[in-house]
């Protein structure tokens, strides 16, 4: 099973997505990183005339709102946080001045109510807009490495609840050597990076916003099960925050074989996203590896064979197998933390041709990883063998 005990964007940082790097020489990088540094010093004393900080060679930032109050993130904390991502062009004259959006999501009144819009530009063909309404801000744990390293920890340091602010980078801070043509940025390419942390997570705190995206889900799962199947109902929530539902619990042929923790299963798998519309990312089954096009030859399509309990897979799995009876069908809603947490995981999304004119009119599906951080999971199951170990 790809997914399931393997660890592999923020701002379109994931990997298979740039294009055209070179290395260069250290003298090089420090002379270009010294000369932007000087372009984005003139560009911030126009913008802001002294109401901004140098905070290192080629590091900038202006406060847009404030918050002494607020409690001072530190790294390691996650974060719920909006963002807008700029290129800093030059001009005619030489100097630095705000170019085109890449990329932002922001809270905003829609229809008299506060929504999360996602607005991505594709700079390969004329700029064009695409504009999503999402659920949540970003989540993002501080420190971690997933996206601009220097800017983020920087706001371990020195941001606070609720604040906002720009930062202005120069190009070893952003895409560096890469460039992407699709989103308009080239070679050391200058950036802005506006930024506002919308909250700051305690471990209650988090738990209560995975467990409101999972009942989200749920409710909008709902009226297929159940007129799909009538017997769809909640078995358990696990000691970890899965949400266990059954789809056939009364009539399946044998209630004695439960699953012990040790037993040997296979198990049928469908692995879906929460995000686009509940796309299939991975599955165990030939016909909807084909229907999603996931389908490869070099992959023997069967059940999964695990043992139960001994961390062979993600969390959410073991937690949940416990619950299940042989031949049980069963959907199964996995908390973040009890899948991958804050890692990326997999390659680029791949789109079936059947949802691809709908999702490319309502979402930028190139950017990103498959899994990214902090992505909740819902896997379709069904217990093909269970062989408990002997008493």
């Amino acid at each position: 099973m790809r997914f399931l005990k393997q660890f592999a964007f923020l701002f379109v940082m994931a990997s298979g997505l740039l294009s055209c790097s070179e290395n260069p020489r250290p003298d090089e990088t420090t002379e270009r990183n010294r000369e932007q540094d000087t372009k984005m010093g003139l560009l911030m004393e126009t913008l802001y005339e002294d109401d901004f900080t140098r905070f290192g060679e080629g590091l900038y930032k202006h406060t847009e709102v404030a918050n002494e109050s607020g409690t001072t993130v530190a790294s390691g904390e996650l974060v719920a946080v909006y963002y807008e991502l700029w290129t800093i062009e030059e001009n005619e004259a030489g100097q630095y001045e705000e170019g085109h959006l890449i990329e932002k999501l922001v809270q905003t009144e829609v229809d008299g109510r506060m929504k999360n819009i996602k607005t991505s530009v594709v700079f390969s063909e004329g700029e064009r807009e695409i504009v999503k309404e999402e659920d949540d801000p970003l989540i993002f744990q501080v420190g971690s490495g997933n996206t601009f390293p220097l800017t983020f920890n920087y706001i371990a340091d020195n941001m606070r609840e609720n604040e906002e602010v720009s930062f202005y980078l120069t190009g070893q801070y952003g895409y560096g050597t890469y460039s992407y043509h699709k989103i308009g940025v080239t070679r050391w390419q200058p950036l802005k990076l506006k930024i506002r942390v919308e909250e700051l997570f305690d471990e209650e705190g988090f738990e209560k916003f995975e467990e409101n995206r999972i009942l989200r889900e749920i409710d909008r799962d709902r009226a297929y099960y159940e007129e799909n199947f009538p017997e769809f109902s909640e078995v358990n929530i696990t000691e970890n925050g899965t949400h266990v539902y059954t789809l056939n619990r009364d009539t399946i042929r044998n209630q004695e074989d439960t699953i012990q923790r040790k037993a040997k299963v296979d198990i049928d798998y469908t692995g879906r996203l929460f995000r686009f519309d509940s796309l299939v990312f991975d599955t165990s089954i030939e016909d909807t590896a084909r229907t999603w096009d996931l389908y490869s030859a070099g992959r023997t399509y069967e059940p999964f064979n695990f043992e139960v309990g001994v961390g062979s897979v993600i969390t959410g799995w073991d937690e949940a197998m416990v619950e299940l009876f042989k031949y049980e069908l069963a959907v199964l809603y996995i908390p973040s933390s009890s899948s991958y947490g804050g890692t990326a995981q997999g390659g680029r999304l791949v789109i079936p041709e059947f949802l691809r004119e709908d999702l490319e009119n309502n979402s930028n599906i190139t950017i990103g990883n498959l899994i990214k951080p902090w992505d909740p999971l819902k896997f379709s199951v069904e217990v093909i063998e269970v062989n408990n170990p002997e008493e």
